[in-house]
């Protein structure tokens, strides 16, 4: 079934890690025979149509990835409804969207796995944890070990996706 999604790389364009620029990103998606793909931002938001499945799509562009970049960074596909989904989710709605992150996982978070933590408050999110940074995540000294096997996006980029997907 042919649907618009979403792919977020992981560490793209981000702190000198894992340079991509968007027009090599754009130009490996169209190998893997995407279709209407458009990015987001410098930092690893593609937006596309397959008929294949998130499965298939995640393999081809890790493999086309791992070509040009010469490393994949950690993929995570999320449909139109499943963004959708997620904003609506938002336990943080008091926040500014900048200071309410959503960290995508394709695994649930074990109990635990968040330390320091101080003002900030985190709730599981549908494929996501989000955190709520008071005061912003620069002066944050919380440790999510989960982050290593995510990738953040602050929720004002999850609703311009969520906008943006829709079309």
């Amino acid at each position: 079934m042919r649907c618009r999604r979403v792919a977020f790389l992981r560490a793209v364009n981000v702190g000198g890690t894992g340079k991509l620029p968007m027009a090599a990103l754009k130009r490996a998606a169209i190998a893997c025979d995407l279709t209407d793909v458009e990015t987001y931002l410098a930092t690893g938001n593609l937006l596309f149509q397959s008929d294949l499945k998130s499965d298939d799509v995640k393999s081809r562009l890790a493999q086309e990835l791992e070509q040009v970049m010469g490393d994949s960074p950690a993929l995570f596909i999320r449909t139109h409804a499943d963004l959708t989904n997620l904003a609506a989710a938002n336990p943080f709605s008091d926040l500014p969207g900048n200071k309410v992150m959503a960290l995508l996982l394709d695994d649930p978070v074990e109990p635990g796995a968040i330390r320091h933590q101080t003002i900030e408050r985190v709730e599981p999110g549908p494929g996501a944890l989000f955190i709520g940074y008071p005061e912003g995540m620069g002066r944050s000294r919380m440790i999510v070990e989960a982050q290593a096997r995510g990738t953040a996006r602050n929720l004002n980029t999850i609703s311009k996706l969520v906008e943006k997907s829709a079309a």
